[in-house]
């Protein structure tokens, strides 16, 4: 199958078993049948694999009511990105099988956006110094008492 295949979120839905497996990553669709004897993570790969969902609905948190509709969203680009290395975008990128013919939901894209930019602006470095000063007390070892 070309790379320039095009397909929907309906036939997407049908390729999610160990054998048969595809995922959308970026408006990307990838086949990763099989993959999971050679995934770091095992057969994890398979849990996503035609129903993927756009968020962390995945986990039990409850969600808003303007958050359910991402629930059903055909999209492992967030759990993807989350989880990988530069190294493993290389190998997706060689098991790409088209695109899809539908895009995100604009409320997932505004995520996305504000997510990068919060990234760019360096809000997700975390400081080693400040988290050795807060653990600190809690590593120091009482004092002995002297005996007279």
């Amino acid at each position: 199958m070309p790379p320039n295949r095009r397909i929907s979120l309906k036939e997407l839905a049908r390729h999610n078993t160990p054998d048969d497996c595809w995922l959308l990553v970026k408006g990307k669709v990838y086949d990763v049948s099989g993959w999971g004897k050679g995934h770091p993570g095992g057969a994890v790969i398979y849990t996503h694999g035609g129903k993927a969902r756009a968020c962390a609905a995945s986990s039990a948190v409850h969600m808003p009511p303007c958050l359910t509709r991402l629930r059903h969203q055909q999209d492992a680009t967030d759990v993807f990105s989350a989880f990988h290395s530069p190294q493993a975008w290389q190998t997706l990128r060689s098991r790409q099988i088209g695109t899809c013919t539908e895009e995100a939901p604009r409320l997932l894209e505004d995520f996305r956006a504000m997510r990068t930019e919060m990234q760019s602006a360096g809000l997700f470095q975390s400081s080693k110094a400040y988290y050795a000063f807060k653990v600190r007390p809690l590593c120091a070892c009482p004092r002995s008492r002297r005996r007279a």
